[in-house]
């Protein structure tokens, strides 16, 4: 991915991952999916962005309850463009397409990462 990445916090160290084909996750509309230990849930998916919610503390058995997101209030929904990358635990995945919604981990965190989305400066 050429693209510039814009980081939305500080103190962080970024490496890039060397990941096959069998690391990229689809996700589709309406359907919770797990992705490195984290929930994920895509509300819509437009050509140019994706509406989703996640979380990283929901155990896996939720994903088949309405309340996927585990206990409590559901997380807050974000908006991700093509090249946008939210953080599930200590990688970013990176949205490579739209529709259908596919994430790549491209960066692994080496260190402490305050902010969980990573912005493209390109589109």
């Amino acid at each position: 991915m050429s693209n510039a990445i814009a980081w939305l916090g500080f103190g962080v160290n970024l490496a890039v991952v060397g990941c096959g084909h069998e690391d990229r996750v689809e996700l589709y509309a309406g359907v919770p999916a797990r992705v490195n230990e984290c929930s994920v849930l895509v509300h819509n998916a437009y050509s140019d962005l994706v509406d989703m919610e996640f979380t990283c503390s929901a155990p896996e058995s939720a994903l088949s309850e309405a309340a996927w997101w585990g206990e409590g209030d559901p997380p807050g929904a974000v908006g991700l463009g093509r090249g946008d990358c939210v953080r599930l635990r200590k990688r970013y995945y990176c949205v490579t397409s739209t529709a259908p919604t596919v994430l790549e981990p491209l960066y692994e965190v080496n260190g402490v990462a305050e902010g969980p989305i990573l912005r493209s400066t390109r589109r």
